[in-house]
């Protein structure tokens, strides 16, 4: 018989039991999968702490206009509403949180008053942000899509009780395995014309070619935080949750 000392125990947390009592970090909240995202740890891990979203203020809106108007009034949450017709709007405002930021800079663009918060507070960070244009010039794809995963990896290393650094990618960012060679910063546009035909190879866009970058530098640098690598397919209309057919937009999301 084996030995009851050496047989492997395996412990299953049930998704609302992880969330519990937890905080959340999570960029492209005002996205399709964000906000998928956040409508359903609303609804199915109500005692989740916070939800922390990272909004970019735009055309003279605040982040907390812009989580108002592009996530909280958003018919995502019209079965959350169904079902908390007394309390939607204290419950949704109590665990939604609006940081103002941007990933496209080094700070991230956050207050210091905002960042202690997330310091403190957070436990999982999701980032979901990204540019998901095929044809995005190849300064631009880098920028968000490479640097901005640096950038929350470099801040994510200060969180003090960080469970998990999830990185939202692609399935298609392994179409072509090939040595990385590592290149010095393009200092003007013909130079980066120039590494677009030379770098794009067999990848089909800067979107994929940028995701694929990001990932390895994530798993070069990463030291001790715990990094979870996600890699949807192409992601449309909504089987069931929240709602059969939802989408963001009129069309389709590829990524």
């Amino acid at each position: 018989m084996p030995d009851d000392d050496v047989t492997p125990h395996i412990q299953s947390t049930s998704m609302e039991q992880f969330y519990a009592g937890k905080g959340l970090f999570v960029t492209g909240g005002t996205g399709f999968i964000g906000k998928t995202l956040i409508e359903k740890l609303l609804r199915s891990t109500p005692d989740i702490d916070k939800i922390y979203v990272m909004v970019r203020p735009k055309k003279g809106r605040s982040a907390h206009d812009r989580l108002e108007s592009d996530i909280i009034s958003s018919p995502i949450f019209n079965r959350l509403r169904a079902e908390r017709p007394a309390d939607f709007d204290s419950f949704i405002r109590s665990k939604l949180v609006a940081i103002g930021g941007d990933i496209n800079s080094a700070s991230l663009g956050m207050s210091a008053q905002d960042a202690q918060l997330l310091i403190d507070r957070v436990n999982v960070v999701v980032h979901s942000a990204a540019s998901v244009s095929f044809n995005e010039p190849l300064d631009v794809a880098v920028e968000m899509n490479t640097l901005g995963a640096m950038y929350m990896l470099s801040f994510s290393k200060q969180i003090k009780r960080l469970v998990a650094y999830v990185h939202v990618s692609t399935a298609y960012v392994n179409s072509n395995r090939r040595n990385c060679t590592l290149l010095e910063k393009a200092s003007s546009t013909e130079d980066i014309e120039k590494l677009h035909l030379n770098l794009i190879g067999t990848y089909p866009n800067t979107y994929t070619l940028t995701k694929s970058m990001a990932e390895h530098m994530l798993a070069k640098h990463r030291a001790h935080v715990p990094l979870v690598l996600l890699r949807p397919t192409i992601v449309g209309a909504s089987w069931k949750e929240p709602i059969p057919g939802w989408v963001h937009t009129n069309q389709y999301i590829y990524i």
